[in-house]
């Protein structure tokens, strides 16, 4: 890096991440390793600018502040995090300045495996060309890296994450079904037995979704020690007095089981209303939870921990589920959400969730398929 400081004056070096929350790591980089003589004076903290010699500057911008990415050259830019960077970001504002009159022109790019269709892998794709000189790309596992504790992962990510992610977020795998809550392969070798009634002994939890507006109410029973699904009910246009009555009989039934309710909203007084008819509830604030809770049911299904039977709108609503990171207006989003498509429901994936985390005490088990982390070939 020190290198070209002394080749060409008044050389400018970005470093470009999607937000700056996201370039602290690279700032604390550059801070331990550029050698302090290469430095002219102290960094600006506030612009994140450091002044190199020969009038030079190395500067740290944000992807998603578009009028900070303008200049008349480019020497060097190290862009992170580059799957979360937008294509119009590389194409109509970095790479123009990098072939600009003058400059060096290079750029490090480093992230996770690319979206299909994107810059990052179009650029990839080049690299892989041995025919081009311009470009080249690799790629390494985590587990390559001598510095992390790689047994460590697997005990903790490798059993709780959904696999395409593990394979995502470690093994450098592309996005096969990218934007979907769910594994639609994996929905499928779940499905299993049929509903039942309720047995003697046995105990069982029950998730509820409580209907808002054209919504259903859904109320999944799941027996706890199988994390298996055995009891279904849909309301549809339902009164709130009839269905307060219904679940609490359903509560009842089924061995005055625990129900996990959504206390948000209209959830908050008809869990007090059922509290008073003796049912054993469990409020959930979705808000803050759903993700954590659909992750959770995600990580579960890939493993084969959860059973449900063939009950068509549950099957559906699970397969339809989507991941978002942008809002309606194209911008990203702080947190990533997972929402039924427009029109569609989720009050099946929704009370499917609130079952499973209360199965979570239900008993040990070995996963029926156990995951296979060895590297693919």
């Amino acid at each position: 890096m020190a290198r070209p400081a002394s080749i060409v004056p008044h050389h400018r070096l970005w470093v470009v991440g999607p937000s700056f929350s996201e370039l602290d790591q690279a700032w604390e980089e550059i801070d331990a390793y550029l050698p302090k003589e290469l430095e002219t004076r102290l960094p600006l903290l506030d612009e994140k600018t450091r002044f190199l010699a020969n009038d030079g500057r190395l500067q740290f911008k944000s992807a998603d502040n578009s009028p900070s990415l303008q200049n008349v050259g480019l020497d060097w830019v190290w862009i992170t995090e580059a799957h979360d960077i937008e294509d119009s970001v590389w194409w109509n504002q970095i790479s123009p300045m990098l072939h600009s009159p003058g400059v060096l022109g290079w750029a490090f790019i480093e992230g996770k495996a690319p979206k299909p269709g994107s810059w990052y892998e179009a650029l990839w794709e080049l690299g892989q060309d041995p025919d081009n000189e311009d470009i080249e790309s690799w790629w390494f596992h985590t587990e390559d890296n001598p510095h992390v504790d790689w047994d460590a992962i697997l005990r903790t990510d490798g059993e709780t994450m959904p696999e395409e992610k593990f394979r995502e977020e470690y093994y450098a795998d592309a996005p096969t079904e990218y934007g979907k809550a769910f594994n639609s392969e994996a929905i499928d070798l779940c499905i299993a037995g049929r509903l039942e009634t309720p047995l003697l002994g046995v105990k069982y939890a029950i998730g509820t979704d409580l209907g808002k507006m054209v919504d259903p109410t859904v109320a999944i029973v799941m027996r706890k020690a199988q994390k298996r699904v055995v009891g279904f009910e849909r309301l549809l246009r339902t009164d709130w007095t009839v269905q307060e009555g219904i679940l609490t009989d359903l509560a009842k039934t089924w061995n005055d089981a625990d129900m996990y309710v959504d206390e948000t909203g209209l959830g908050g007084p008809v869990c007090d209303g059922l509290r008073k008819s003796g049912v054993k509830i469990h409020g959930i604030n979705m808000t803050r939870q759903k993700n954590d809770l659909m992750n959770k049911l995600a990580a579960g299904i890939e493993k084969e921990q959860v059973r449900f039977p063939n009950v068509p709108v549950l099957i559906k609503e699970m397969k339809q589920m989507r991941r978002i990171k942008k809002d309606k207006y194209g911008q990203d989003l702080r947190v990533e959400k997972i929402i039924a498509p427009r029109g569609q429901h989720d009050d099946c994936p929704v009370a499917l969730a609130l079952a499973f985390h209360g199965c979570r005490g239900g008993g040990d088990f070995t996963p029926i398929k156990p995951r296979n982390r060895m590297r693919s070939a």
